[in-house]
């Protein structure tokens, strides 16, 4: 039987899910966006991802914080893949449709995918993840190595950004090309944190393993 310990109290495994929600769905967010306008919608397909999907952790948190000492991965996979699709389901029912064709493939897809993700992560929010300790080097800390990838995507992004901008705004229209640094900034700055924290989250998951 799995002992309570301060990694598996009901703070701890909140805030472990709503790292991790806030993670996938920036992700999926940034996915779906770049299928519907590339760079612009991965900005803002990650950025309103990333607070769905952050909600979503929240409450699959609570729910598996008060699973109790007896919890096992199983129980917290199905608990976890079961708050999730009705979470999908909830965020769906308050979004009015844009267009009835084609809606219930779409809700249930979302649906699906939500259940998916709760499940691969559902274990990992629930215990926490230990790292596997490299040969001859410490071990970094699973929220460093994440705040690392999102500074540096970020900053990065931005650099990318920035100077793509300002070198379409310096041979469109010259008295806009700071302007265009900015946006260009702003939207690479999002993307690249978007992908720092895709990039840092595959680490992590490659170089851990559950409690």
């Amino acid at each position: 039987m799995t002992q309570v310990s301060t990694t598996q109290g009901r703070g701890a495994v909140v805030g472990r899910a709503f790292g991790w929600g806030g993670v996938c769905g920036a992700v999926a967010g940034a996915v779906a966006g770049s299928v519907a306008i590339p760079v612009v919608g991965t900005a803002f397909g990650g950025a309103v991802g990333a607070l769905v999907g952050a909600a979503f952790g929240i409450v699959n948190g609570m729910v598996l914080s008060a699973l109790g000492p007896g919890a096992t991965h199983g129980s917290a996979r199905a608990v976890a893949a079961l708050i999730s699709a009705v979470c999908g389901v909830a965020a769906f029912a308050v979004v009015p449709p844009r267009n009835e064709q084609g809606r219930l493939l779409l809700d249930v897809g979302f649906v699906a995918v939500c259940a998916v993700i709760g499940a691969l992560v559902g274990p990992a929010a629930r215990f926490g993840l230990e790292r596997k300790a490299p040969h001859g080097r410490p071990r970094r800390d699973v929220t460093d190595l994440v705040g690392r990838g999102l500074v540096f995507g970020a900053v990065g992004g931005f650099l990318v950004g920035g100077v793509s901008g300002l070198s379409i705004g310096l041979l469109t229209y010259l008295p806009t090309a700071f302007f265009a640094l900015i946006e260009g900034g702003i939207f690479g700055g999002m993307v690249g944190a978007v992908l720092g924290l895709a990039v840092a989250a595959g680490i992590v998951i490659a170089t851990s393993r559950i409690r």
